[in-house]
């Protein structure tokens, strides 16, 4: 293969290298330019490095067979021009004098084997011998060159493959970019850590695209530019205090960008390299702006008329900025100003003014906002939120409950809503027995009456319908129902058809069976046409009839007494006064459409709490998709308020797995051993590293801790829950005496 060099004023070949045929077997996939004249460095794919001299002769002047894995990426020395890493992809880096034959040394992390990905030597003086280590875990690692036993620092940056990239600015000589496949590039303070931030990223920009390569901008100490592997072709310019919308993007390439630099000392112009072959050559001035785009001023215009205009309270300012920069292209002369327009030197607040009729216009500025995050409405909100209950009690008493709640903080509607669950539940079978119901002992031992009851009702509903099992009729039994007219023999649900009720509860005096009437045919009705009844009430039965010419009157009451109010006679029938009490219609669309309204209003914490208390059986009515996407919106409600044992108890009474899982997400904590300051990454209970035990000790008792376990993530000392929450009733300081708020 060939290996071009260019000038890029020129783009003319200077040199040209053609490796022999017997060498050319493997294509060259790592190459860097080193810092001795006419030299270079090509690593191959066939575990060979291969040092060339760029003269006259173009020689082969080292060749190194130390790796046992292929190559990922090569750096020279900032200082000494001798020395050379490489990084490969057993997870092992090797250091490199080119005046001698073999390797010099090899540096290999106990805690991760991943392929190293991207290496990088300090930039800056006091810097040059340490050098900082990516590999496809997303960890970082940071070397010195006198010390291969073990890495200096180890954290973990990213999910999935990094990029590296230290800021070449002197004055953030300790800053570092890192960019990695979970889409987010960020930014740490590596030389000064302490155990407050050793794990937090100062900057985080997150990305449409994994990203593959970061650089920092030179000469602009808050721009890195990125690109992507995969899906994206671009070429991205962030700055990193705006991490929403890059400040320039080149889309000139049809294939994705493999690497990418910038050239020494200059700010304007980007080299890069393309799939396809080709090396492209940006100036900053041409990038596409998309904050050009964006608009400063927004409009909106409310159902009553009302007209809302939210713009900036320094747009005149970047007005003005805009046309200086204008007249400099021009070469016109620019006014001196008073205020230079800086969007980044403070937070710039934003301005509501709502306009509508004559006389009722008005300005609403930020503070009216947080007025409300802080005062009386939002304690009364989060009072109403507490006081709610979702589980543990019967389904109309929790409908109860909330009504009061609703009504005690004025929202009567909402009150009325309740209510209207409770009553149309229990009016409906489907909602009977409640998920989260405790059972009574009275429940449990409930007879078989209720339970064909509710057999007969659930029939009656399309969501639900059943049929209870016939008990078996003696003959003498079935005697009793002869004298049944054959028009009621033809119907298929006690007497009346499915859906359907006699308004007048079958009156024994109004009801057609007691005209005469002459018909025809067997005056037997099948067995099918009669709800089963128990034994005990069909004994009964016979001993009122046998016993009703003697006193009529008086063995009626006592029927009714015996029986109660749950049943009544009509000359030989028995008819259950719960299921004839029941509604012609189904309550399970008005249950919906109620949904439906409050969804439509966006209270999300109503329609969340309704599914609660009425359980997982709305499925059948309300799609799973829709519980879902309310689940998750009042999820992130609460997580915005920062309730976070609400939105704990909601994610754990969720019955939709997606939403319940959420809990089991992001769970780790990462350890960091006191003895030598290690960060544990496992789940061992001892230091991998010192093999020192990590002791759990209370810093108000000074006892280990078993159990549930609270800390300060400020100074990091924590111990018993209980004993934490009286130490600060009292006091404001950490119990150690370190000197830390904690909060």
């Amino acid at each position: 293969m060939n290996q071009l060099f260019c000038r890029l004023s020129r783009a003319s070949e200077i040199y040209k290298i053609i490796i022999p045929r017997q060498q050319s077997i493997f294509n060259s996939n790592v190459f860097r330019h080193g810092r001795l004249k006419m030299r270079i460095v090509l690593l191959r794919r066939q575990l060979r490095a291969d040092w060339w001299h760029c003269g006259i002769l173009k020689r082969l002047q080292h060749l190194y067979k130390t790796h046992s894995r292929s190559v990922s990426k090569v750096c020279f020395h900032q200082s000494d021009k001798n020395l050379l890493i490489s990084g490969l992809k057993d997870g092992c880096v090797v250091l490199y004098d080119l005046r001698l034959p073999k390797f010099t040394a090899k540096f290999i992390s106990k805690f991760s084997s991943d392929p190293v990905r991207d290496v990088q030597f300090g930039l800056h003086t006091g810097q040059t011998d340490v050098f900082v280590v990516a590999d496809d875990g997303g960890s970082m690692h940071f070397w010195d060159l006198r010390r291969s036993d073990r890495p200096l620092r180890e954290f973990v940056a990213h999910h999935g493959p990094a990029s590296i990239a230290l800021n070449p600015s002197y004055e953030d000589r300790n800053v570092l970019a890192t960019a990695g496949r979970d889409k987010f590039i960020r930014v740490w303070k590596w030389c000064d850590w302490h155990e407050s931030n050793q794990s937090s990223a100062i900057y985080s920009v997150e990305t449409t695209t994994s990203v593959s390569r970061v650089r920092w901008r030179p000469l602009q100490k808050f721009h890195v530019t990125s690109c992507s592997f995969v899906n994206d072709t671009n070429i991205h310019i962030w700055d990193i205090r705006r991490p929403f919308l890059p400040i320039g993007s080149f889309d000139i390439h049809r294939e994705l960008c493999c690497d990418l630099m910038w050239k020494p000392d200059d700010s304007n112009v980007l080299i890069s390299a393309v799939k396809n072959g080709f090396i492209g050559l940006h100036f900053f001035e041409n990038a596409d702006r998309p904050l050009n785009h964006v608009n400063d001023v927004a409009i909106d215009i409310s159902p009553s008329g009302e007209i809302a205009i939210a713009l900036s309270s320094h747009l005149k300012q970047k007005i003005e900025a805009l046309d200086d920069i204008k007249k400099i292209q021009r070469g016109e002369a620019v006014p001196r100003r008073r205020r230079v327009y800086e969007p980044f030197q403070s937070w710039i607040p934003s301005h509501l003014v709502i306009c509508g009729s004559k006389g009722s216009s008005a300005s609403l500025y930020p503070n009216h906002f947080i007025q409300f995050a802080n005062g009386e409405q939002m304690k009364a909100s989060k009072d109403f939120l507490f006081s709610y209950q979702l589980c543990g009690s019967d389904l109309q008493k929790l409908c109860m409950h909330n009504a009061f709640i609703a009504k005690a903080v004025s929202r009567r509607r909402l009150a009325c809503t309740w209510r209207m669950i409770g009553l149309l539940c229990s009016l409906s079978p489907f909602f009977e027995v409640n998920d989260y119901k405790i059972q009574s002992d009275n429940r449990r031992s409930s007879n078989e009456d209720d339970e064909d009851a509710s057999s007969v009702a659930r029939s009656r509903f399309s969501s639900n319908k059943s049929s209870g099992g016939i008990h078996n009729i003696e003959s003498e039994d079935f005697n009793n129902f002869s004298t049944v007219s054959p028009e009621l023999a033809g119907t298929a649900d006690f007497f009346f058809g499915e859906g359907e009720v006699n308004m007048d509860r079958l009156d024994f005096k109004n009801s057609e069976m007691n005209s005469p009437r002459n018909y025809t045919g067997s005056a037997f009705l099948k067995m099918e046409a009669f709800t089963p009844r128990l034994r005990d009430e069909f004994d009964l039965f016979d001993e009122i009839r046998s016993n009703s010419t003697e006193d009529g009157s008086t063995i009626a009451d006592d029927c009714s007494n015996e029986l109660g109010e749950r049943s009544f006679f009509l000359g030989k029938l028995s008819i259950k006064n719960d299921v004839v009490s029941l509604p012609m219609w189904d309550p399970l669309p008005v249950i919906r459409s109620l949904f439906e309204y409050y969804s439509d209003l966006g209270d999300v914490q109503t329609c969340v709490s309704m599914l609660l208390v009425l359980g997982k059986r709305t499925a059948e009515f309300i799609d799973i998709a829709l519980q879902k996407l309310w689940f998750l919106d009042y999820i992130g409600m609460l997580e915005r308020f920062e309730l976070w044992t609400v939105s704990a108890e909601i994610i754990k009474l969720c019955w939709i797995p997606s939403v319940n899982n959420l809990s089991n997400e992001n769970t780790f904590v990462r350890l960091l051993c006191t003895n030598c300051q290690t960060p544990s990454f496992s789940t061992f209970s001892q230091c991998k590293k010192c093999d020192a035990k990590f002791q759990f000790i209370c810093s108000v008792c000074c006892q280990p801790v078993c159990g549930l376990w609270m800390w300060c993530r400020g100074c990091r000392h924590g111990g018993h829950p209980n004993h934490f929450s009286e130490w600060f009733s009292t006091n404001e300081l950490c119990a150690t005496g370190c000197g830390h708020r904690c909060k």
